[in-house]
């Protein structure tokens, strides 16, 4: 059965009115605010941070391993502030890679052992306290090992050799290395060696507990503090209108380890974001601490063998899109422990940055799609009139 005019009209009215019905739902629904509980890539550091230093590095006496002539050197482990700390490797089986990114750890997540190795971390603690550089003196090295004619570089050898053998099960040829060597390295993996208990490293780190991204208006946080050290200094950089506070709803300039802190961000400011900053020293990184590499990157993991200050500074940032009330603009401002000084402009933080996805519906493209619709059944109704009567 054919159509008639008037009836393909109707038809044509009805899917204008249904593709508008469609289109209105579509428009009018309130999409899902995912990124209200989006979490932002936060520095977490559980100690230290460093990097090996190549250029400071002093040569120890080569080693016979296996029949393969094998060097071995003082590392110099260069702390974020600067200071070098003296260091061998703990891993027979990788390279040094320079200027990895290196962090302090417990030795409890020490995962550079081979394989049916079991590391005695205890061991290679007394070995670093009980060697060079340590034992500063290397006639008092001598003394200590029972042992005579001594050098730097055999005591960088034999204390190398000695902290590969409780990592990764290392024994030096006895038919060619350095016989002062052999004798400091029976030393120090011998019945001396009663091992040293392991000392718990120093961190810092601010852990994000809630939502770091939303809309003006919003609470953001909470940020839990853990911390090794007595008292965290912390700053905000942010515009005027929004506070660091704590659960109580009070600013905080500083926290201790356990505490929790929020972002309130006041209604009606524009798209923006703020930074809180955590910084301490953590104090003296002393011999013995591990250090292993960060992320993907396989670097060679170092045991200290000196110390040195070890400050950490870590950033957390949250954003929030422009509220309902829209508009106001906030002056630049930082709250900085004891201060109430506003910093220079360029401690300011751009309003545009990390602003979220429009939520809101678009009431002019709204009205032309239904408007073009309409016209569209319209003349389709009154070309089939004419038709009709012709």
């Amino acid at each position: 059965m054919h159509s008639t005019p008037r009836h393909l009209a109707r038809k044509t009215l009805a899917v204008a009115a249904a593709l508008l019905a469609v289109f209105a739902l579509t428009m009018g629904a309130s999409p899902s605010f995912a990124d209200s509980t989006a979490k932002t890539q936060v520095a977490k550091t559980p100690g230290a941070n460093a990097t090996v230093e190549p250029t400071k590095a002093v040569p120890g006496q080569d080693v016979f391993v296996a029949g393969k002539k094998v060097p071995t050197m003082l590392q110099k482990l260069q702390l974020s502030n600067g200071t070098l700390v003296p260091s061998y490797c703990t891993d027979f089986s990788i390279q040094v890679k320079v200027q990895a990114a290196l962090v302090e750890d417990d030795w409890a997540g020490y995962s550079g052992a081979a394989a049916g190795i079991s590391v005695q971390f205890s061991k290679v603690n007394w070995i670093v306290h009980h060697s060079y550089p340590t034992v500063t003196s290397l006639l008092s090295l001598q003394k200590l090992a029972g042992i005579q004619l001594i050098s730097e570089k055999e005591a960088i050898a034999a204390t190398q050799l000695a902290i590969w053998h409780f990592t990764n099960g290392i024994n030096p040829d006895s038919a060619h290395n350095n016989l002062i060597v052999l004798q400091l390295y029976a030393f120090l993996v011998g019945g001396a060696n009663i091992g040293d208990a392991l000392q718990p490293i120093s961190s810092l780190s601010l852990i994000p507990a809630g939502p770091t991204a939303g809309l003006a208006g919003d609470k953001f946080g909470p940020f839990l503090v853990r911390t090794t050290a007595r008292l965290v200094p912390l700053t905000l950089t942010a515009i005027s209108g929004v506070q660091l506070v704590n659960a109580q709803g009070k600013t905080v300039h500083q926290v201790i380890n356990g505490e929790k802190v929020w972002v309130k961000v006041a209604a009606g400011l524009k798209a923006g974001k703020a930074t809180i900053r955590a910084s301490v020293d953590l104090g003296l990184i002393s011999a013995g601490r591990l250090f292993h590499s960060v992320g993907n990157l396989k670097a060679q993991p170092v045991i200290t063998a000196g110390e040195g200050q070890a400050p950490v500074l870590i950033t957390v940032v949250v954003t929030w899109g422009g509220g309902d009330k829209g508009g106001t603009t906030g002056k630049p401002t930082q709250s900085a422990p004891g201060s109430t000084a506003k910093p220079t402009p360029s401690t300011a933080v751009s309003e545009a940055s990390g602003s979220l996805p429009i939520t809101g519906t678009n009431v002019a493209l709204f009205g032309a799609v239904g408007a073009a619709l309409l016209l569209l059944g319209g003349g389709l109704f009154f070309f089939a009139r004419r038709k009709r009567s012709a």
